[in-house]
């Protein structure tokens, strides 16, 4: 079992180098600066920083850090939207809209609000279904919560729901979409997203058959081989498949004695 470890190890730790260095791995997002471009995600995570991190019973007055610089906000519903949105000011219900633009509430994304002027204010967060469920960030006379409700409810936290209006930070932008994670397959070993063959031979040789379909303009994905190891002459069947869920495809055998045998793939260097 340990021998084809280290055997297939060997044979691929070439080919996965050349596929990790060929992936582009996004940089994460900077930090945003107080007042200015800030993404959702962002927003989402400094509101649930003051979930994870009770700044302290609800004030108009006391306040408490942000995440990051620190930054000191007022402990109410207000003062925590502008925290979320990294404001240099704890703007109140009613001035929140002076950074903010209508919007339809069909079109609400993370990051937006719906603000009762002068009266409440809370943080959307997302779309639970297509019935109007959603979840949301508030800090009323409570702690601060992450909470769910129907956008179609009598009111909405403790409040009538005609009096709320969709509106968005004039500076917030949607996050840079993610590249498409690649897909494995249960026979692709070297993990560049395609099958590869393992087979064995009369003479008892196991042989690794890359996939190089991306290079190979000629049509024969499988031209070449490598010997990767001996000893498989008892072997009457071998299987292909990712049983550790790693991503790579490991090896079954059984033996005409029906003994199953499990090689697990170490490509990646795990042992």
């Amino acid at each position: 079992m340990g021998r084809f470890t280290r055997l297939l190890t060997a044979v691929l730790v070439t080919a996965t180098a050349f596929t990790t260095a060929a992936v582009i791995t996004p940089a994460a997002h900077a930090e945003s600066v107080r007042d200015g471009q800030i993404t959702r995600s962002e927003v989402i995570a400094r509101a649930q920083y003051w979930v994870d991190h009770q700044p302290g019973p609800y004030s108009q007055t006391q306040k408490s850090p942000g995440p990051g610089d620190g930054w000191l906000y007022r402990r109410d519903c207000s003062g925590y939207v502008s925290m979320t949105w990294h404001l240099t000011d704890s703007l109140g219900s009613a001035t929140l809209p002076n950074v903010s633009h209508n919007i339809s509430r069909n079109d609400l994304k993370a990051g937006d609000m719906m603000v009762y002027p002068g009266t409440h204010v809370f943080l959307f967060h997302r779309w639970l279904d297509g019935n109007g469920n959603f979840e949301y960030y508030t800090f009323g006379a409570t702690p601060v919560r992450h909470l769910r409700a129907n956008i179609n409810n009598a009111s909405l936290d403790n409040h009538p729901n005609s009096a709320y209006r969709a509106m968005r930070y004039n500076r917030i932008v949607d996050d840079a979409p993610q590249p498409p994670k690649r897909k494995h397959t249960d026979m692709d070993f070297s993990g560049d997203g395609s099958a590869d063959l393992v087979s064995t031979t009369t003479g008892g040789e196991l042989r690794y058959f890359p996939n190089n379909a991306g290079s190979n303009a000629e049509g024969r994905p499988f031209e070449g081989y490598k010997v990767t190891g001996t000893g498989w002459e008892t072997a009457d069947r071998v299987l292909e498949a990712d049983i550790s869920g790693d991503g790579a495809a490991d090896l079954l055998s059984t033996t005409p004695d029906g003994e199953l045998r499990y090689f697990p793939n170490n490509a990646s260097g795990n042992a």
